[in-house]
This record gives structure tokens, sequence and C-alpha cells, in this order.
């Protein structure tokens, strides 16, 4: 009688290991399908809905940024500005590059020497007369543009731009 009742032992073991399996299959299936629902009905982001951008702009941690495409790409962003948003009030030097570079920037006759990569923005007090800048590319990638531009109060006075190997850009503007 013992050698029956250790089979209906572990039948039981058998069972109680399948009812765990089916149980822990439909717990993973609930929750996968509460955050596939959730994505669409807003429990993850803004629930699906379009904000507005402007054309051309793509929107990272909630603030509007330029998107640039490169040409046989059918308009998708093939790279993506992820610069600095430059203020509405006051004048500033940005620079964009992926790479690094150095330079400088000029404004009431004193020069600021720079160097670095990605995208920068530098703040210029001046409230009158010219600022100049000047940057080179530090490597001979031909794939990202250095771009320099001058603002001033939200507007863009000056940019120039290069792909150029060891590219360099210069640019000036009245403040």
């Amino acid at each position: 009688m013992e050698a029956g009742s250790q089979n209906n032992d572990r039948s039981e073991g058998k069972k109680q290991w399948v009812v765990i399996a089916i149980g822990a299959i439909v717990i993973c299936v609930v929750i996968a399908i509460i955050l596939f629902a959730g994505i669409g009905s807003g429990l993850f982001g803004h629930g699906g809905r379009a904000s507005s951008v402007a054309p051309g702009t793509v929107r990272i941690s909630g603030q509007a940024m330029q998107s640039s495409s490169a040409p046989g790409t059918n308009g998708f962003a093939a790279t993506i500005n992820y610069s600095t948003a430059v203020p509405g009030t006051g004048t500033y030097v940005q620079v964009k590059y992926t790479g690094g570079f150095t330079g400088s920037y000029t404004a009431n006759g004193t020069t600021q020497n720079v160097m670095s990569s990605g995208y920068q923005l530098y703040a210029v007090n001046q409230e009158g007369g010219t600022v100049t800048a000047a940057f080179i590319k530090d490597d001979d990638s031909t794939k990202h543009n250095l771009t320099a531009e001058i603002w001033k109060d939200g507007r863009l006075l000056a940019s120039n731009s290069t792909s150029a190997p060891y590219g360099n850009v210069s640019l000036s503007a009245s403040v």
C-alpha cells in the first residue's frame, strides 16, 4: 500500500506545480495587457495624444527641438539636434557638433576661448556692438556638420556650418 500512496503523493505534487505554473502565466499575461493598454490610455506618457509642434521639430522631454533629415531618408529624421533651447532674452553663441571642437567668441573686446564637444550654448554679456565667433572641428569627420550661431532675444542673427574634415566656421553679427 505504501507504493500506491507514494504515487498519489507524487500525483498531488505534480498537480500543485501545474496549478502554480498556470497561475504564474495568467499573472504575466494580465500584467502585459495592463502595460500595453496603459501606454495608449495615458497611464504612461501623453496617452497617445499628439502635442502641437512646428513641422520639422520633435519633442524630447517636453521641449520642442529642431530635427534635420538627411537626403534620401523620405522625410524621416536621420539626425536629431539635441540642442539646448536658446532663451528668449539675451545674447548667445551656440555651437552644435557631435564631436570635439575648439574656437572662440569675442564681445566687448573680450575673447573667450573654448574647447568642447556636443551642443553648447554660451551667454554673451553684450547689449550692443558686434559679436564674432570662429570654431574648428577637431576631427576629419565629413558625416556631421559643425554649426555656429549667434542669437539675440530669441532671434537667430547669424549662422555658419561646415561638414569638411577639420572644417572651420566664422561669423559675426551686430547685436
